[in-house]
């Protein structure tokens, strides 16, 4: 995914596309109760958070470059650094759930990702990220209502749509899995992987003949 980078630099993140090892999550509260109310002031004081002191935009961008040289512990401390020099500086908090996420530490990443979208409740990448690390950590309906609030706000993004798919699986909603998958494909004609995961869902229904179409597809790309 990619985000503008807001006069700062930024480290992307990239979907992890292996199968997922799931395990409890014990924080009591996740951003599916995230409260109207505070959604609503973070919308009335977002426009009121603006400037961003130099020194924190130079601990993030040392962050970045930590990041980038593999030194995950380093990058953490900085991207803290910047968040605790500027607390509204969602784009440090985001990058810092990408480090938490990339240490395979998701239950903090979902606390950075949770940050970025009360600062900024229209940040898709946000939700994208956050529904990700509740998929890490086993709370599968949880990803589905932020991978379908990622989409809310760009519903034309393939990714995201393949994810949901890949969550609703693993729900055993076969159903709704079927339809994210296709609308993947609409969306990238030539998205080998949701070819494959179609079909293997249309074989388990007993539709064989579209599912042939499907792997055969699969091969092509």
């Amino acid at each position: 995914k990619q985000k503008p980078e807001n006069n700062t630099s930024l480290i992307p993140f990239q979907e992890n596309d292996e199968d997922l090892v799931l395990f409890e999550n014990k924080k009591q509260k996740n951003s599916g109760e995230l409260d109207a109310d505070e959604i609503e002031r973070a919308m009335e004081n977002a426009g009121k958070y603006n400037v961003i002191p130099d020194i924190a935009k130079q601990k993030n961008d040392s962050g970045v470059e930590a990041y980038k040289n593999g030194e995950l512990d380093k990058a953490i401390g900085l991207y803290k650094e910047a968040t605790e020099l500027a607390p509204h500086f969602n784009l440090a908090h985001y990058n810092l759930g990408n480090a938490f996420f990339t240490k395979n530490n998701f239950e903090k990443a979902v606390e950075s990702y949770e940050k970025v979208i009360m600062l900024n409740p229209k940040d898709e990448f946000a939700y994208y990220s956050l529904a990700m690390s509740y998929y890490k950590i086993g709370q599968l309906k949880t990803s589905t209502v932020y991978y379908q609030k990622a989409l809310d706000i760009s519903p034309g993004d393939p990714s995201t749509h393949y994810n949901l798919g890949k969550a609703y699986e693993k729900l055993n909603e076969t159903d709704k899995a079927i339809e994210a998958y296709k609308k993947s494909i609409s969306l990238k004609p030539d998205y080998a992987n949701a070819h494959f995961n179609l079909a293997e869902l249309l074989k388990y229904k007993g539709h064989y003949k579209p599912a042939i179409k499907e792997y055969e597809l699969y091969l092509k790309y």
